[in-house]
């Protein structure tokens, strides 16, 4: 389990799954970089009536990296963070 604290980046987009289960994302600034970020059912829930960029949020769950290749063939690495807690400041 990690936390982070930083800006929300881009404004929140919301969908339903197919299941009904609503997801959250949206990207958040740290001084570590970027992490994208994703939410799931209550969570997300709150997270669609509150978030804005320009936010300052904290944020705990579980941190994923997977790679990607640009055009330049070179292996770069992006963070998704599952978050099961928000606060907002």
């Amino acid at each position: 389990m990690v936390r982070i604290t930083g800006e929300v980046a881009t404004d929140p987009t919301a969908r339903i799954m197919e299941g009904g289960t609503l997801v959250v994302q949206f990207c958040v600034r740290t001084k570590e970089g970027w992490t994208q970020v994703v939410m799931f059912r209550t969570v997300a829930e709150r997270a669609a009536a509150v978030l804005r960029k320009g936010i300052n949020i904290t944020l705990e769950g579980i941190l994923k990296f997977s790679p990607w290749s640009g055009k330049d063939y070179v292996t770069h690495w992006s963070r998704r963070l599952i978050a099961i807690h928000m606060e907002v400041a």
